[in-house]
C-alpha cells in the first residue's frame, strides 16, 4: 500500500498543473451548462410573459372596413362582447389607437 501512495504522490507531484487545467475545464463546461440550461427556463415562459405585459389580443375581429365609417357591418359586435369565455372585448376602435376606452371590460 505504501509503494502505491508514493507512485500517485510523484505522479501529483509531476503532473499537477495538467489535472488542475481539467479541472478549470470540467468547472467551465459545468457552469455554462447550467448558465444555459437557466436561460433555456427563462426564455420558454418569455413569450407568454410578453403577451401578458403588453395586454396582447388573443383574437382580433373586424367588420371588413379599414376605417370607422367603412365598416361592413358583417356581425353584431355587442352579441360577440356578450359570448362567454372571454375576458375583455374592445370596441370599434383599438385600445389605445387614440379612440377610447374598450366598449366593454368584464372579467370572467
Amino acid at each position: 500500500m505504501t509503494a502505491l501512495l508514493l507512485r500517485l504522490r510523484a505522479e501529483a507531484k509531476s503532473r499537477w498543473r495538467a489535472w488542475a487545467t481539467v479541472a478549470v475545464l470540467a468547472g467551465l463546461v459545468g457552469g455554462g451548462s447550467i448558465a444555459a440550461l437557466a436561460g433555456a427556463r427563462r426564455t420558454e415562459t418569455a413569450y407568454d410573459r410578453f403577451l401578458e405585459g403588453t395586454n396582447a389580443f388573443d383574437v382580433l375581429v373586424t367588420n371588413g372596413g379599414t376605417t370607422a365609417t367603412n365598416t361592413n357591418r358583417q356581425f353584431d359586435f355587442e352579441e360577440l362582447a356578450r359570448r362567454p369565455g372571454r375576458r375583455r372585448a374592445a370596441g370599434p376602435g383599438l385600445p389605445g389607437a387614440g379612440r377610447g376606452p374598450p366598449v366593454r371590460a368584464r372579467s370572467g
